[in-house]
């Protein structure tokens, strides 16, 4: 019973033994308990012999020792002439494993105290094991012959050697083994106060053994746990706990050491059984915790989600691949790029955060960049970071890498664009009325277009001041022509884009559609493996590695949610050297808290060195704290890792010899030996160096403390097993679960089929889904709607704040061209309402006057209330706009949900819900009350279907209020 079968069983009871925090602590007791009657047992069978009465049962002592004998018949207990040696092998053996095995539980070893009290239950009851069977012996050979000597002299000598003189000899010898176990036990208890190396072992031991595998340790699987070895020594499984794993990983070791298909498939292998159990837990935790709740967010944060593979080679990806495929995982979770493939996804780095996307792509080709000037440098990324925000604020994720080389090699598509950019900044007012992370967006964009105005673009003219102009027949026939102020600092960032685009293998990978969506993968989960085809990409495969990682790692920071509701995202970096860079040590210094596990390989520290120095050298080795050292690396490597990997205390025989020489008066020769204690190092150079294939030095955290380095050997992953590891894997748990992957909108999410009631929860998440529906199908009705019909709209008017009144809810604010998209009017949101409830989504427009039908339905009698005045003109109520043909049936059901029960606050005297009246008879709407009418103007239903009844519904209502008031 390996490590192994311990992480990845996949039969339950089988898990719920292994892996049940409880289940070691009560085997625990269980074992001392016994202990402690085998104690009790051959406490009463040593006194029996001692008083001379081996013959004794159970039941003669508790009569014979009413106190202390009283457990006698409830015990172990066997007449003492009657017990076999096989007994006292078995009870030692038992006493003993009990100890061993209470070193791995922590209830019995989180403390030096509790550790003395378990291994004293072992002593005394070692003790009185050997005890019980010396006297028995003694009484047979030893007491009885010395007292039978009396009876063998004569009678008149007998006074001499008087009976009473006998016994207490015989006595004397049957004490002799009490006394030796004693006198031991004082001896090994002051050695034990002496040394300090006694001391540590003492407080540290934990019995290792291959078949007991991990069982009795209380962290099983807490998090997602990897196996990377075996102890050399012992055999036992060497486990990387999750909790360890986000510290980073580093595997060093030369080409052929094995560092790829032992450790990094092993580890993969390992965590494509942790993505099974998160898929079958899946459902468990939606029922019992409920979607989406912090319970079951916690609960899902133990398990791990997906991996990520870079490599500058096909094999391992090629390998993992197959490896996810035979433990079925479904093809939708993974996605493979590969420059070798020419139907592989592709990757659009420039999807993201603006902010994040520029520092990446900044990142990426200022750390390839070969300019050493200063002035240079900083000049280039000045430029870049404005090309990429002025492509980001224009065509937000629509853009590409080529859009940014188009943007370099042709100044006048960066007019455009910049163009296209100053005729959305909204006006002065607009700006200052936004929210605190409104105004810093537009203010961002002024500060872009003024660099482009001042420093980064103008318009060419001739020697006369004239505007020069495009030919006709040109791309951009007839627009005046714009130069680069900036091109002298930007050849070598044009250069390198023009490299990364032109390139045909890469090109497969930029041009295609994107596939790599990397806030679904940290979030739902999946698995991404990247190629970056060393053969074929050459210089660019390291260039395309650091675009990919950077990403990743960008990707990382924006994590929603905390330590405690994140699930682990494990990474594999083979040839890491080629993809590093500096950021990533802050990447592994923070990795713990977004719950991200690196494990990254390379061939030699000494690359480091070369590129960043030895001190990055020496703090990459302090911020990756757990180290896999493979033999043949430099020598430059064996030293530091020598010492890096810790020394131990050993003891050396020192031999000195000295002699007199033969002429000498007095001639001799005498040998001393002594024993010294001396540090050494744990591995040697030497050592690291000629290590045998498949052996490694492992320095890691185990319990978040760092441990001394341990000589371990490593496995292949056996693919004999793959029927085993498909089913592991439920069919049931992986629909639901990929139902759950495959839906952007959470709130239609359909995580369990039930018999079971639906929930009031349950319906209003469907309403909101028909709504959402309907209001993409507005939408794209919208897009269809010509600029030229409805002219140019306002869309900011309606959110800004007018004087005396409080500010209008934004939480819908939509920022676009005006002159681009076209507003839904009120009679386009009465004309698509349909029988399934509908959502409208009405931008805010001019207000547009609508004519009453002469055919309006007398409304119900108006009962007074304090949003409207006691009684209303036939006029207003003919204009009032029905409450349906604003919100939908489903609308006025989420109000009667949501709203309604707000009435009932003490804070809340008053009622607004009403059954509004229209023109044209709704039969399918639902009152919210069974009177109360709220005329609302054609011009301020808009408003009204916009902000949706949110926080600022109650001062909107007294808006509406007041204008009643001046209609009527």
């Amino acid at each position: 019973m390996g490590g192994g079968v311990v992480i990845m069983s996949s039969n339950p009871v089988i898990r719920f033994v292994l892996e049940n925090k409880k289940v070691p602590m009560w085997a625990s007791i269980v074992l001392h308990v016994i202990s402690l009657n085998i104690l009790n047992s051959y406490f009463l069978m040593s006194l029996s012999v001692f008083l001379l009465h081996p013959e004794w049962t159970d039941k003669a002592v508790q009569k014979t020792l009413p106190i202390i004998g009283y457990l006698a018949p409830f015990s172990f207990y066997t007449t003492p002439n009657e017990l076999s040696y096989i007994a006292g092998v078995i009870a030692m053996a038992w006493v003993w494993g009990t100890w061993l095995f209470g070193t791995r539980v922590k209830v019995t070893n989180e403390t030096v105290r509790r550790r003395a009290i378990s291994f004293l239950v072992t002593w005394i009851s070692f003790c009185l094991i050997i005890i019980l069977y010396s006297m028995r012996q003694i009484l047979d050979i030893g007491y009885e012959k010395v007292v039978a000597y009396h009876y063998t002299i004569d009678v008149q000598y007998q006074a001499m050697m008087h009976i009473g003189a006998l016994q207490m000899v015989g006595y004397l010898l049957m004490i002799l083994p009490i006394g030796v176990m004693i006198s031991f036990s004082s001896w090994l208890y002051g050695q034990y106060k002496e040394d300090k190396r006694i001391q540590e072992w003492f407080r540290t031991y934990k019995y290792e053994s291959s078949w007991i595998g991990r069982f009795g340790e209380s962290d099983v699987n807490e998090l997602p746990d990897i196996q990377l070895a075996r102890n050399a020594e012992t055999n036992a499984p060497v486990i990387l706990e999750g909790e360890a794993r986000q510290t980073g990983t580093m595997l060093i070791g030369p080409p052929g050491s094995g560092k790829t298909s032992i450790k990094i498939k092993t580890a993969y292998r390992t965590d494509l059984g942790h993505l099974q159990r998160t898929i079958n837990a899946y459902p468990r935790y939606v029922k019992k915790f409920g979607y989406g709740t912090p319970e079951f967010q916690k609960a899902m944060a133990n398990h791990l989600i997906g991996s990520i593979i870079i490599e500058p080679a096909k094999d391992l990806c090629d390998d993992a691949y197959e490896l996810a495929i035979e433990h079925d995982i479904p093809k939708e979770l993974i996605v493979y790029l590969d420059p070798s493939n020419k139907n592989t996804p592709g990757f659009n780095m420039m999807i993201g955060p603006t902010a994040e996307v520029v520092e990446t792509i900044t990142a990426v080709l200022e750390s390839i960049a070969e300019t050493k000037d200063e002035f240079f440098k900083q000049a280039a990324r000045a430029v870049l970071k404005h090309y990429v925000y002025l492509l980001k604020f224009v065509k937000g994720d629509n853009c590409t890498i080529l859009d940014l080389d188009d943007l370099y090699q042709d100044p006048r598509k960066a007019m455009d664009l910049l163009e296209e950019l100053e005729s959305k900044i909204p006006s002065k007012d607009t700006i200052d009325s936004l929210d605190q992370d409104g105004r810093i967006h537009w203010i961002i964009v002024q500060k872009v277009v003024r660099w482009f105005r001042n420093e980064g673009l103008s318009v060419q003219s001739d020697r006369e001041g004239m505007v020069e102009k495009y030919p006709a027949g040109h791309e951009h026939a007839h627009k005046p022509k714009v130069i680069d102020l900036q091109f002298e600092f930007t050849r070598q960032t044009r250069n390198l884009l023009s490299d990364i685009t032109k390139n045909p293998y890469l090109a497969r990978i930029l041009y295609a559609e994107n596939g790599v969506d990397l806030t679904k993968l940290f979030t739902k989960g999946g698995i991404l493996l990247v190629n970056t085809d060393l053969a074929n990409l050459k210089a660019l495969s390291a260039i395309f590695g650091k675009l990919v990682l950077l990403c990743v790692q960008n990707a990382v920071f924006r994590r929603p949610g905390t330590e405690k509701t994140r699930s682990l995202i494990s990474l594999y970096a083979d040839e890491f050297y080629d993809y590093m860079n500096e950021a990533f040590l802050q990447l592994t210094s923070q990795g713990r808290k977004f719950k991200f596990a690196p494990l990254v390989a390379c061939q030699s520290l000494t690359q480091f060195g070369v590129k960043f120095g030895d001190r990055f050298t020496e703090s990459m080795l302090g911020t990756i704290r757990n180290t896999i050292v493979y033999g043949g690396t430099s020598v430059y490597d064996t030293e530091l890792l020598s010492k890096y990997l810790g020394t131990e205390i050993v003891e050396e025989l020192q031999i000195r010899e000295s002699y007199t020489p033969t002429y000498m008066d007095s001639p001799s020769f005498s040998v001393s030996e002594s024993i010294a204690l001396k540090e050494k190092e744990i591995a040697t150079s030497d050592d690291i160096m000629f290590q045998e294939f498949r052996y490694s030095y492992i320095r890691m955290v185990d319990e978040k403390s760092p441990k001394k380095a341990i000589r371990a050997v490593g496995d292949f992953v056996d693919p004999s097993n793959a029927k085993k590891w498909k089913k592991a894997l439920d069919k049931r748990a992986t629909e639901l679960f990929l139902k759950y992957w495959r839906e952007e909108d959470e709130s239609n999410v359909v995580v369990m089929e039930s018999d079971d009631e639906e929930t009031p929860i349950d319906k209003l998440r469907k309403e909101l889904a028909s709504i959402d529906q309907a209001q993409d199908e507005i939408r794209n009705i919208e897009k269809e709607v010509s600029a030229e019909e409805v002219g140019k709209v306002n869309r900011f008017k309606p959110f800004t704040q007018e004087e005396g009144k409080p500010a209008p809810d934004r939480s819908k604010y939509f920022m676009a061209s005006t002159n681009e998209e076209a507003a839904v009017t009120v009679e386009d949101a009465q004309s698509v309402q349909t029988e399934q409830p509908v959502k409208v989504d009405v931008r805010p427009v001019e207000p547009i006057k609508v004519e009453a039908a002469p055919s309006a339905p007398t409304p119900p009698p108006v009962v007074e209330s304090p949003f409207h005045a006691p009684k209303v003109e036939e006029k207003v109520q003919q204009a009032t706009m029905s409450f349906s043909a604003a919100f939908g049936t489903a609308g006025k059901e989420k109000i009667n949900q949501v709203i309604a029960p707000k009435k009932e606050q003490p804070k809340q005297e008053q009622s607004f819900t009403n059954s509004f009246s229209t023109n044209n008879e709704d039969k399918n709407a639902l009152p919210l009350a069974e009177s109360d009418s709220i005329p609302i103007r054609e011009e301020e239903a808009g408003q009204l279907k916009e902000v949706e009844l949110d926080n600022n519904a109650l001062s909107f209502f007294n808006d509406l209020k007041k204008n009643v008031h001046q209609d009527k």
